[in-house]
């Protein structure tokens, strides 16, 4: 029987604002690079996964780091 592990909790979280559709294997690629570059456990979501309330209440927080990149730490 396999154990059962909890879920990794990730050490940064980006929000990436695509403005239109990205294609899988675009986003792939910017997913392992940035996690190469951080050398840390990321999660990468794209705004439109993201329900509007939750958007208002991180946009305070969120740090633009490219053009049309966010990201918010956590």
């Amino acid at each position: 029987m396999l154990e059962e592990k909890p879920p990794l909790k990730a050490a940064l979280i980006f929000r990436v604002d695509t403005g239109g559709i990205v294609g899988i294997y675009r986003f792939v690629n910017f997913y392992d690079d940035l996690r190469e570059a951080l050398a840390k456990r990321i999660d990468v979501l794209t705004t439109r996964q993201l329900d509007e309330k939750f958007l208002n209440a991180i946009a305070k927080e969120e740090i633009k780091i490219y053009k049309s990149i966010k990201i918010l730490i956590f």
